[in-house]
């Protein structure tokens, strides 16, 4: 972050484009952030994509928990 202070604000301005910032209280909220700015980014991504992306080797209570970040919605 110091590197970034340093920057005039045309500079931070430059930087900045195609940046969608996520802001979130929780690791839940904040994982939800995260792929909906991949979705903003990616409107017509597939759910192989998101999953490339975002791998399972992110999460590490994965192997306590779950095995897998995301699962396919199913009605």
């Amino acid at each position: 972050m110091l590197t970034f202070n340093k920057l005039s604000d045309s500079e931070k301005k430059e930087l900045n484009k195609g940046v969608i910032q996520v802001y979130g209280s929780a690791m839940n909220r904040t994982a939800l952030g995260i792929v909906d700015a991949f979705l903003i980014l990616n409107p017509n991504a597939t759910f192989q994509e998101l999953k490339e992306a975002l791998p399972d080797s992110l999460n590490p209570s994965g192997p306590v928990q779950v095995k897998t970040l995301f699962a396919p919605f199913n009605k």
